[in-house]
């Protein structure tokens, strides 16, 4: 009897073979008793004067720089109508609206990972006030679905015809 040379197929399914028993033993095993480890929560704060509005979703804080979590804000050069029937900028009002919102004292964010372009995306507060939340319910930005509760804020901004929908 010859020597068997081992070939690519034969080679592919020991290696197949090996992953399913593989698989299959930890299968059995079961969840771990030991508990997961927690993601731990970061958080930035910064007073009011030394935060500014990049636009109006984002912040530049002394130690970085976040996008608020859960909302869509017009980009700049965005046209809407207001509610007096003038033309208006939608994003730069939604910059505006968001730095009204930045005169109660501190801001602190609540990091949750990091969006499309990177940034940190945060949940902001400030005395109180969750600022992206304010942000929608004032009509300046969309919710993106992401975070529970702010589709309703949207659909009464939507009802009381603020902001984006003022003109609708």
């Amino acid at each position: 009897m010859g020597v068997v040379r081992p070939n690519r197929r034969m080679t592919l399914g020991v290696l197949a073979g090996a992953l399913l028993l593989t698989s299959g033993f930890w299968a059995t095993l079961g969840p771990s008793e030991a508990p997961a480890s927690a993601v731990p929560e970061i958080r930035v704060s910064a007073a009011a004067a030394d935060i500014s509005v990049i636009d109006g979703g984002t912040l530049r804080m002394p130690e970085r720089v976040v996008q608020l979590a859960g909302i869509e804000p017009p980009p700049r050069g965005q046209s809407c109508i207001t509610l007096d029937r003038r033309p208006a900028d939608c994003g730069a009002e939604a910059a505006r609206a968001l730095a009204a919102l930045l005169h109660r004292g501190p801001v602190e964010c609540i990091l949750q990972g990091a969006g499309r372009s990177g940034r940190p995306m945060a949940v902001c507060s400030q005395a109180g006030v969750t600022l992206n939340t304010a942000l929608v319910l004032a009509g300046w930005a969309r919710s993106d679905g992401s975070v529970p509760g702010m589709g309703d804020a949207e659909a009464l901004a939507r009802t009381a015809r603020r902001g984006l929908w003022a003109a609708q």
